[in-house]
Formats: C-alpha cells, structure tokens, sequence
C-alpha cells in the first residue's frame, strides 16, 4: 500500500461576544481533547496522531504535540477558574449562558468529530453539529454569530496554502479567515507577517523558522485545532510499477505499468 497524508484542521471563530473569544475555554479544549484515542477508534491503532496544524509529511512541519496533550483533569480546572461551573446535564454555565458550541458540518459528520464530542462533554462542553449544505455554507461562515468551529483543509505540497484558509484577502472562504483572528488583530497582524516572511526569501532556514513559529501562534493562541490527519491509502497489485501519489497527493499515473 501507498500512503500520503493532508491535515485536517478545527478552526476557531473568536469573534468578541462569542465563546471561543475566551482563549482560556479554547486552552481547555486542547486539554479535553484525546487525539491518540480519536484516531484509535475512528481508523485503528496504528493511525498517526496529529501533532501540528500541517501533517507531519508537510514540509516545514515542526510537532506541537507537547502542547496537545489529553488532560481532563486540567482542562476541568481551567473552566472552573475561568467561572465555568457544572450544571444541569453536566454542561458547564458561566453567567446565565451555557458552554454550547456550534461546529456546522457540511452534508455530513466528519470522521472522528462524535468521539470529540463525548471528549468535551467529559469536560463540561457540548459540542453541537447542525449538518449544512453547501448552498448554506458562505451565509453561515460570514454570519459569525452562527457557529464556533469549523473544519476545513487544503492538499498542497506547500505550507503557505494555508493562507488559503485564515488570511483574509486569500482566503476561499473570508468568513472563516475573518473570524479565526476577530477576537485579536494583533494575531491577524502576526501571521500575516509570518506568511510574508516565509514567502519572500530564499533561504530555507529562514522560511523554516517562520512557518515554526506559525505552527506555534495557532496553538499557543488557541486558535485551530488538530483532529485527525488525513490518510490516504491505494491497494496496488504486485503486477503494477510505477505508482505513485503526487506532492499533493493526487494520483500520478504517468508512469504506471503492468508487468506480464
């Protein structure tokens, strides 16, 4: 078998007023989070855990895994300082209003995200899954008060297509990019020039540096949220030669052969 690997990423709305503008309930997410036994159960034992917003077969990839640890312990005590106290049904409440987040799938619940849930509400936090259509996904994205998280990913050999997800101005879908960074422009401003800085040389130690510290302004800042990293495998007969998955991870078929 033949595998390749693309990241699939949860992408945090921190518009102010909505609860994800709270970095310390975005910290306790990571923490109620059990990514080894996400991807155990949804594909196998031997599936690799995610460790970073890229896969680990990204180039520039730097592990944020020390970061991304399970602790239902820790993340219960960040909720409980941060005012978040048990109520009915075991979901947390924090003046009057519920810890309820909206995380809207498209046509249908991705792999991994009904384990995640049980996750969060072992912490307190339901995590609601509406299913949207495609025709309903721009009016929901750019209306931010309609949802909290949501998944999305992009298969490219190279860690700036990312800017097609959380820039502004790249991005396919702004609303998402607007409200990944609303709750901290200052956040906005710094991975803008973390992209720009990566982009504009030619030393590759300077764009390794930069897309490191990328990876680590997502994660420290709370603001996307590894799930599972995505896996894709082709069963190829001892008979074919020459097959192969592009840089992409598309099927390259240019050179493929069978042997008599």
């Amino acid at each position: 078998s033949f595998p390749t690997r693309r990241s699939s990423d949860l992408f945090a709305n921190t518009t102010p007023g909505r609860l994800l503008s709270d970095p310390q309930v975005r910290q306790a997410i990571y923490q109620a989070t059990d990514l080894q036994a996400i991807a155990a159960t949804t594909y196998g034992s031997a599936y690799p855990v995610p460790q970073s917003v890229f896969d680990s077969t990204t180039p520039y990839f730097k592990s944020e895994s020390s970061k991304l640890g399970f602790n239902l312990a820790g993340a219960e005590k960040i909720l409980q300082a941060d005012g978040w106290t048990v109520g009915a049904g075991g979901i947390r409440v924090k003046n009057g209003q519920k810890l309820v987040l909206l995380a809207p799938q498209e046509n249908f619940v991705a792999p991994g995200v009904e384990l995640w849930q049980s996750e969060l509400l072992a912490a307190g936090i339901e995590l609601q899954t509406p299913i949207i259509q495609a025709s309903e996904l721009f009016g929901i994205l750019d209306n931010p008060t309609k949802w909290d998280l949501f998944g999305s990913y992009l298969t490219r050999a190279d860690p700036g297509a990312l800017r097609s997800i959380i820039l502004p101005g790249y991005a396919t879908l702004p609303g998402l990019a607007k409200a990944v960074t609303a709750g901290d422009r200052s956040a906005a401003t710094q991975i803008q020039a973390l992209f720009t800085e990566a982009t504009n040389t030619t030393d590759t130690s300077v764009t390794a540096s930069a897309y490191g510290q990328l990876q680590d302004e997502l994660i420290d800042q709370g603001l996307a949220f590894p799930l599972l990293e995505r896996v894709q495998y082709a069963g190829v007969s001892p008979k074919v030669h020459g097959f192969q998955f592009t840089e992409e991870s598309f099927l390259d078929a240019h050179s493929i052969w069978i042997s008599s």
